[in-house]
């Protein structure tokens, strides 16, 4: 394992360094210097980190159900929860990305002779998809043995 100060790291890359402070301000909202956030964040911050009540719901709350209209109103913090929404679908995509690499590494390794571009995506489209076979109507009008 390398050490956390190494150029090669992969939690301080150069590709995430700058997204840092995105992160400290969605995590620590209340604790964040207003002059270093963005400019059409400061004044919403200003105001959000001067409400009472906010701060309290926030602290009893997981960080991501406080953007949630009952705890922190969208009306009064759009482009907070804005920046929110960016950084919160940063995850989700990260994460969709990371499954299908999995799935294309494991389907690679299993029949990795036999397999064309076009089956290699088919596959993972099939293995992707939400979408749930109806096998008894596709079933159901088939002959099962062909007649001679």
């Amino acid at each position: 394992m390398q050490p956390r100060n190494s150029k090669h790291c992969r939690v301080c890359s150069p590709g995430v360094r700058p997204l840092a402070p995105g992160f400290k301000l969605f995590t620590s909202p209340f604790d964040f210097p207003v002059d270093e956030a963005p400019a059409p964040l400061q004044m919403e911050l200003v105001e959000l980190q001067c409400n009472d009540e906010l701060k309290a719901k926030y602290r009893t709350a997981s960080p991501l159900s406080s953007f949630c209209d009952r705890v922190l109103p969208s009306n009064k913090f759009p482009n907070y929860i804005e920046h929110v929404k960016r950084i919160v679908a940063m995850f989700g995509s990260t994460y969709c990305c990371e499954q299908l690499f999995s799935k294309m590494k494991y389907t690679k390794s299993r029949i990795r002779s036999q397999l064309s571009d076009r089956h290699l995506n088919d596959i993972l489209l099939l293995s992707t998809s939400s979408i749930d076979p109806d096998i008894e109507s596709l079933l159901h009008g088939k002959q099962h043995q062909p007649s001679h």
